[in-house]
Formats: structure tokens, sequence, C-alpha cells
């Protein structure tokens, strides 16, 4: 089972300690490492540390937990959504991190259609009949 750990997430002890982490469990900033307790340090590993805390009361009971969208962020820098999902073990918690990346491409794609299509319309509307900048670029 380390071997998953060390590819997709970290692997917890009964005792509470790591004994294997991925790559993108280390990208965290705070993420303690193998030999320390999964309890790490910071605001950015706060929202991943609160999520395996509820992980292993639910583990305790046999109960797998998953969180589609975890947010950790430090407020300028670093941002990141994960997909986090935890399993229960005999010998602790499987604890899985992957990047839930927002698909923003498919918004903007809607958003020139609606463009092309009811551009000069919309403007119209919204600009009470003023001829703005740039509406003669967009189709009858």
């Amino acid at each position: 089972m380390s071997v998953a750990a060390e590819e997709h997430g970290a692997l917890v002890g009964a005792d509470g300690v790591l004994t294997a982490v991925s790559k993108a469990w280390r990208s965290v900033p705070g993420a303690p490492l193998p030999g320390q307790e999964w309890r790490g340090e910071g605001p950015v590993f706060r929202p991943l540390a609160a999520f395996v805390r509820l992980a292993r009361r639910r583990a305790r009971r046999g109960e797998s937990t998953r969180f589609p969208r975890l947010v950790v962020d430090d407020g300028a820098e670093f941002f990141r959504v994960l997909y986090v999902r935890a399993e229960p073990l005999p010998s602790g918690l499987l604890v899985l991190v992957s990047r839930a990346d927002i698909p923003f491409g498919v918004f903007l794609g809607v958003g020139a259609l609606a463009a092309f299509a009811f551009g000069r319309a919309l403007l119209a509307a919204f600009s009470g009949g003023l001829t703005l900048p740039g509406s003669g670029l967009l189709p009858r």
C-alpha cells in the first residue's frame, strides 16, 4: 500500500505517523514528511489537516471519506484545489490527493459563442442605445 501513497497521497499509520508521502502531498506548504505526525503547520496545510482528522475519525468506524474540492490557499501566492479521498486500512489510513483543476476553457468557449450569437443585441440592451467602441466587430 505504500506504493499508492508514494504515487498519490500519504499513508498515515495507526499511531498517526506518516510512513509514505507523494509529490502532491509534499507540494502543499507545511505538509509533514515521513516519520512525522500527520499534523502539519501553517494556514495552507490547515484544511488538509482537518480532512485527515475527520477521515481518521470515520476510519475507526470503517468508513471512507472524500472531498471533491478542497481549497488550500495562503491568500497570496499559493492556491490549489485538491480532490482528496481517504480509505481505512488495517495499518492506518491511506489519504489520496490529486489536483482538481477547474476547466475555465469550457466557460470561455460558451461565453465566446454567446458573444458571437447575441453580442450586438446584448450591447444594445445594456448600453441604452449608445454606440459603443468595438460594437461594429460583432456580427449582425
